[in-house]
């Protein structure tokens, strides 16, 4: 009997191992089974560590790309595929933020009854990325040809509807241009020129008490320790808002010595100049502002974004972004509808004040925007040394049908921002007012 009594116990507790596993397990599963149906090595998901299945499209329908056992299947479209390449990705895996690789965990068709069988049997999911096709295909025409980048993105929830870089190629073809492969967007760094003075600007704002009282006096050029720091021409004399809507280079120059290396450098890197970031796992790469010497010619030609200072055009549409939203700069992400993150860059008043002298030199530019548009804007002519022509840039935002959109523009060796980029800004926002004519 005691044997038997033994042997009953030993079988209880079995049973009991068996459930309480089974409890831990299903409890496991629930936690943690779409981690293992998305781990790179189930085979039934992914091939040499690649997506089996998945449909891409844009915030409107359309198919950007998908992929099957065959690989990645792309529109007809040349120019499509060539506008998008750097989102949709290439099928060596070479494109760095290829949505793919960045999203390649969404696209997985799980649940906890039927594991990835629906995956397996189907097309995989869709994902409707926050980018436009036509939007893209305007902005790479618009570059004509000429290396740079364009982006816009909705300042009040971080989507970005408009991500190009130039030169770009075709995944279809076999030929790639140097160069092509690098997102500039994401990678480009570029002495900013003229644009760097919003943030010269807002510290200035925060850090001289008297900034806005202030009458300052250009006669063309200043000396500072035996270096000239010049302006086109004598710009007389003027209050913080014509500094700006003038470009100022003597003004701008002289706040960065009267700031500091210390306080200028604060302010890049609040503005994420050169702190890096991440756009949905992508990295955005980190711009440069040395540590200058207090009083030198470096330090004043870094107020008017020269000297050895460098910048990511994604920090820049970020650092736009944030003063269109009134300081707290939404997420900026591909996704539809935005991530719901934000981060608090500047205070509301300094925002609204950059903000309002943004306007009054935007007046100067007569950007040909949209019916009812407002802009907010900053061009600039960055000068890169030898006999290159400078990179144009154009950086702001612009309100319209009750929306604000940020944007940031760079054409390499473009030559005048205003001009140039400005141009590209025109053809790419007309796009825009076509594709709303067009749903409405």
């Amino acid at each position: 009997m005691k044997s038997l009594h033994l042997r009953a116990m030993i079988v209880s507790l079995l049973i009991i191992a068996i459930i309480a596993g089974l409890g831990l397990f299903t409890l496991r599963l629930g936690r943690d089974g779409r981690d293992w149906a998305e781990f790179t090595t189930n085979g039934n998901v992914y091939r040499s560590g690649r997506l089996r299945r998945g449909i891409l499209t844009d915030r409107d329908g359309t198919e950007l790309a998908r992929i099957t056992d065959g690989g990645i299947v792309y529109p007809e479209d040349p120019d499509l595929r060539r506008a998008l390449v750097h989102i949709t990705g290439d099928r060596s895996g070479s494109v760095a933020g290829g949505a793919f690789r960045l999203y390649r965990d969404e696209f997985v068709d799980y649940d906890i009854v039927n594991g990835v069988r629906d995956y397996v049997s189907g097309q995989g999911k869709t994902l409707a990325l926050a980018v436009s096709a036509e939007l893209n295909k305007a902005a790479l025409e618009a570059l004509e040809g000429r290396r740079g980048t364009v982006s816009i993105a909705d300042a009040e929830t971080g989507e970005i509807l408009c991500r190009v870089s130039s030169p770009t190629f075709d995944p279809l073809e076999g030929e790639v241009p140097d160069g092509a492969y690098v997102d500039r967007f994401l990678a480009g760094s570029y002495v900013p020129g003229s644009v760097f003075k919003l943030v010269t600007l807002w510290a200035a704002l925060e850090n001289i008490p008297d900034i806005e009282d202030r009458e300052f006096d250009c006669a063309g050029e200043i000396t500072v320790h035996g270096a000239r720091i010049t302006c086109m021409a004598p710009h007389g004399q003027m209050k913080i808002d014509d500094a700006l809507a003038r470009s100022c280079n003597c003004v701008f120059a002289s706040l960065a010595l009267e700031l500091g290396p210390g306080i200028m450098a604060e302010y890049a890197e609040k503005a994420g100049i050169t702190q890096g970031f991440l756009i949905d796992g992508a990295a955005v790469s980190r711009g440069r502002f040395d540590d200058y010497e207090p009083g030198s010619p470096a330090l004043a030609w870094s107020g008017a974004g020269q000297s050895t200072v460098l910048v990511t055009p994604a920090a820049m549409l970020r650092f736009v972004t944030a003063v269109a939203a009134d300081g707290t700069a939404p997420e900026l992400t591909e996704r539809l509808g935005g991530t719901g993150n934000s981060q608090e860059i500047m205070s509301t008043h300094t925002a609204r004040r950059i903000r309002d002298i943004m306007a009054y030199a935007a007046r100067g530019y007569g950007l040909d925007l949209p019916e009812g548009a407002a802009s907010f804007a900053k061009s600039g002519t960055a000068e890169v040394g030898g006999d290159a022509r400078p990179h144009a840039w154009m950086v702001g935002f612009f309100t319209w049908e009750d929306r604000t959109f940020s944007f940031a523009v760079v054409v390499e060796n473009g030559g005048f921002g205003s001009g140039t980029a400005g141009e590209v800004l025109e053809k790419t926002v007309t796009a825009m007012q076509l594709r709303k004519s067009g749903q409405e």
